[in-house]
C-alpha cells in the first residue's frame, strides 16, 4: 500500500497581511513546482524557493521558511533520503511522487493590525501566526 497527503488550506476572517503572505506562498509554490524536473537535484526547489522571495522583494521571509519543503512519498509517508532540503543532491527521476509543502512560521501579527480586526474574530488573540 502506498501513502498519500492532502492539505487545504482556508483562511477566515485574515487580516490584509496574512492573506499577502499567503499569496507569496501560493508563487513560491509554482516557483518550487518548476523547479521539479528530472535530472535536477532535490535542492534545486529550496533554491527556487528562496529566489522567487528575493525576486518579489519578500526576503525578509526566507528566514521564515522550514528546514525542508516537503519530502518523497511512497510506501514510507515521508522518505528521509528524499527532503527538498537545501542539501539534497539526489536528482529528480521521472514517476517519483513528492508533498510539496511549502510555508512560513513565526511571522508578528502586530498590535495594530489585530486592533483592526472585528472585535469577535479570533485572530484578534494572536501575536504570531505561520
Amino acid at each position: 500500500m502506498y501513502c498519500s497527503n492532502v492539505v487545504r488550506t482556508f483562511l477566515v476572517d485574515a487580516p490584509k497581511q496574512v492573506n499577502r503572505n499567503y499569496e507569496t506562498l501560493l508563487g513560491m509554490y509554482e516557483a518550487c513546482l518548476k523547479a521539479m524536473v528530472p535530472g535536477r537535484p532535490l535542492k534545486y526547489v529550496y533554491a527556487a524557493g528562496v529566489k522567487y522571495l528575493r525576486e518579489v522583494g519578500k526576503e525578509n521571509l526566507v528566514s521564515s521558511l522550514p528546514k525542508t519543503l516537503g519530502f518523497g512519498v511512497g510506501i514510507d509517508f515521508r522518505d528521509t533520503n528524499l527532503l527538498l532540503n537545501t542539501k539534497n543532491t539526489v536528482p529528480f527521476r521521472p514517476g517519483m511522487v513528492f508533498s510539496l509543502a511549502i510555508s512560513f512560521s513565526g511571522l508578528k501579527l502586530g498590535e495594530n493590525v489585530r486592533a483592526s480586526l472585528n472585535s469577535k474574530s479570533a485572530v484578534k488573540n494572536l501575536s504570531e501566526y505561520g
